[in-house]
């Protein structure tokens, strides 16, 4: 079923006026409608989403001390913007809204002691001296390198059949200052107890310290091995 609205503009069809016709079925005018209503509840909706979004008082200091405010159900109370707010309780501007009463109450005194209070301990603390920059760690000093031509000398003094008689010949030494150790070795199925000396030098030196060992009437020094220092 379909209804049909003919607009027809005046004059005489024979004088070259055009007809218009609009035709809408029944479900394309059941569409127009919902969609129209659809449109009107969403801006309703908008509206009161931007209303209550909307406060310009928090903008505006001025608007916002001649608002109204209160609870809901007590009736509104509307400030003067000639006349400030009333300073907290206890606060130094609600002493002087007093009218200038020198006798204060027992709030405002404990609100002037913790000011003095806080006063004197950021005092105390811009005072205390700062710590000292701790020193940075001095770095291991690195072992000196060996001059050069100074070799590992290794001589033997004795060879003893018990360990006991070396390593009396080895404390011996050590009394003297010299490197003394005892070493233990088998030659065709016999043990040997041998008492080695240590010493790190030229062969200049090596030689003063066979010498020396002379002038101590120590046993003559044998050679058993030479390498370069490292």
């Amino acid at each position: 079923m379909n209804t049909s609205e003919r607009a027809q503009f005046p004059g005489n069809r024979s004088s070259g006026k055009r007809t218009v016709t609009i035709s809408l079925s029944i479900p394309a005018f059941i569409s127009s409608g919902l969609l129209l209503c659809v449109a009107l509840v969403w801006v309703f909706i908008l509206g009161i989403i931007l209303g209550r979004g909307y406060t310009p008082e928090s903008r505006i200091p001025e608007l916002e001390r001649i608002m109204p405010h209160g609870k809901p159900g007590q009736p509104p109370q509307v400030i003067s913007a000639q006349d400030p707010p009333a300073a907290p309780k206890g606060t130094p501007q609600a002493a002087e809204d007093h009218g200038g009463n020198d006798v204060l109450t027992p709030d405002e005194l404990e609100f002037r002691n913790s000011l003095k209070t806080g006063s004197a301990a950021r005092g105390t603390a811009a005072a205390k001296p700062q710590p000292a920059d701790k020193p940075a760690p001095a770095k291991p000093e690195e072992p000196a390198k060996p001059a050069p031509n100074t070799f590992d000398f290794v001589y033997q003094l004795g060879a003893h059949k018990d360990t006991a008689s070396s390593d009396a010949q080895a404390a011996k030494l050590k009394k003297l200052g010299y490197k003394a150790r005892t070493e233990k070795s088998v030659e065709n199925g016999a043990t040997w107890y041998r008492t080695l000396v240590s010493f790190r030098g030229t062969v200049e030196e090596a030689l003063k310290m066979k010498k020396q060992m002379t002038a101590q009437k120590l046993p003559q020094p044998i050679l058993r091995s030479r390498a370069p220092a490292r």
